[in-house]
């Protein structure tokens, strides 16, 4: 995998050791423009006209994308080792069915309790008027008025057809 540096290519010239550091601090240790500028020695104003340049944005989003892509790498050790050896039964369960998700997921399929809410919703999207949900009549009972189809429009023999 390219670094970030390699990743790449500048258009105004290199980004700055100082830049480069304070970029870093705000990726890995997220602080603020103020904040990093400070530890690294620029002016906070530098720093914020530096990263509105397109090279320096590059670089940013270079550098988080390899940050997420070492977190995520970590984290799924984390859920794996849970799945596996955690103290809790609920946890290893929780867990292994988080990854099975996951891995549903990736393969483009929905995991089952999405497809129940997905099939509930759509069997309960025609409840009519929503000032009937209000009603205090009976709490939990939701009645729409009976349907009256729309008059047909005038002029076309529908008999004829």
């Amino acid at each position: 995998m390219d670094t970030p540096e390699q990743d790449i290519k500048r258009r105004s010239g290199q980004v700055r050791p100082a830049l480069r550091d304070a970029l870093t601090l705000i990726v890995h240790e997220g602080l603020s423009i103020a904040g990093a500028a400070q530890r690294v020695g620029m002016a906070r104003e530098s720093l914020s006209k530096a990263l509105k340049k397109s090279h320096v944005r590059e670089y940013r989003i270079s550098l988080e994308r390899a940050w997420r892509e070492q977190e995520t790498s970590k984290a799924w050790l984390v859920m794996a080792k849970l799945a596996s050896s955690a103290a809790s039964e609920d946890v290893q369960f929780k867990s292994a069915k988080f990854l099975i998700e996951v891995d549903e997921a990736a393969k483009g399929r929905l995991p089952a309790d999405v497809r129940q809410v997905v099939q509930i919703v759509a069997q309960n999207v025609n409840v009519g008027d929503a000032s009937l949900l209000s009603s205090t009549s009976r709490p939990g009972v939701v009645e729409s008025p009976a349907w009256t189809p729309p008059p047909l429009p005038a002029g076309i023999d529908y008999e004829a057809e």
